[in-house]
C-alpha cells in the first residue's frame, strides 16, 4: 500500500482512549444476560454496558434539568413576565448594603 492510499492512513480525528476503569459486581444470571445481549448487538460487553450507561445517564440528567409545567401554568407565567416589574424597596435596600466579602483591589 502506498502512503497516499486512504486505507493506510489513520483518521485525523480519533476517538479518545478509554483510560478510566469502572468496576461492578453482578449475579451470574445478570452477567450472562448482559453477555448475551452484547453478543446479540455484536458488541463487546464494555461497549454494550458503556453505551447503555451513558444513554441512561444523559436521560437522567436531562430529566433532572428540565422543568415541565401545565399549559395553564405556563400561560400564567408568560403573562406575568410580560407585565412591568414592581420595585421592591426591601430588595433595593439589600442591594445597597455593603457586602461582607469584597473583591480585592488589584493595583498594577
Amino acid at each position: 500500500m502506498s502512503a497516499t492510499d486512504p486505507a493506510s492512513q489513520q483518521s485525523a480525528v480519533s476517538p479518545p482512549s478509554r483510560t478510566e476503569r469502572i468496576n461492578l459486581r453482578a449475579t451470574a444470571g445478570d452477567a450472562a444476560l448482559i453477555r448475551q445481549a452484547a453478543s446479540a448487538k455484536r458488541m463487546t460487553v464494555t461497549e454494550f454496558m458503556l453505551g447503555a450507561s451513558i444513554e441512561e445517564a444523559r436521560r437522567v440528567l436531562n430529566e433532572d434539568h428540565r422543568l415541565e409545567v401545565l399549559g395553564e401554568v405556563y400561560d400564567r407565567l408568560a403573562a406575568e413576565i410580560k407585565e412591568p416589574a414592581e420595585v421592591v424597596d426591601a430588595m433595593v435596600e439589600m442591594i445597597k448594603r455593603p457586602r461582607r466579602l469584597q473583591q480585592p483591589v488589584i493595583e498594577g
